[in-house]
């Protein structure tokens, strides 16, 4: 329900904008959900992102949780990065390139994809060496 006292702003209107944008690549086919699933992560991706409103992490979620894309990983995703500080014990949370070694060494995956859900479940990850030499 509108708040009545909410007067729409330029974002407002942009936000409308975009998702009327992705509703129209998605019905016209210039989007093509139903093939996504059978592209490589990195085209898929680029798909998604080509659409305004549809960045990033969201083609990376996307990709992960509802096409279970075997090699899209949201390296951006704090949830990601806070299961890995917790994990490993880190006084922070690790860059994209620690969090890409975390998920190589600790199991020894050649795709970190498959490592994100083992991250997120794991309380006790094996220690490992960070490419930053820690």
């Amino acid at each position: 329900m509108p708040n009545r006292g909410h007067r729409p702003s330029a974002k407002d209107e942009e936000l409308k904008l975009a998702a009327f944008q992705t509703a129209e690549a998605i019905t016209s086919g210039a989007l093509p959900l139903g093939e996504l699933g059978a592209l490589p992560a990195d085209v898929a991706h680029a798909a998604l992102t080509a659409v305004k409103g549809i960045g990033p992490w969201t083609a990376d979620i996307y990709l992960m949780f509802c096409l279970r894309h075997s090699d899209a990983f949201a390296l951006g995703d704090l949830a990601l990065q806070e299961a890995a500080r917790l994990a490993y014990g880190m006084a922070s949370r690790p860059s994209v390139t620690e969090l890409v070694t975390l998920a190589e060494c600790a199991h020894g995956a050649p795709s970190p994809p498959r490592c994100s859900g083992r991250i997120t479940r794991s309380r006790r990850a094996p220690a490992c060496r960070i490419a930053s030499g820690s």
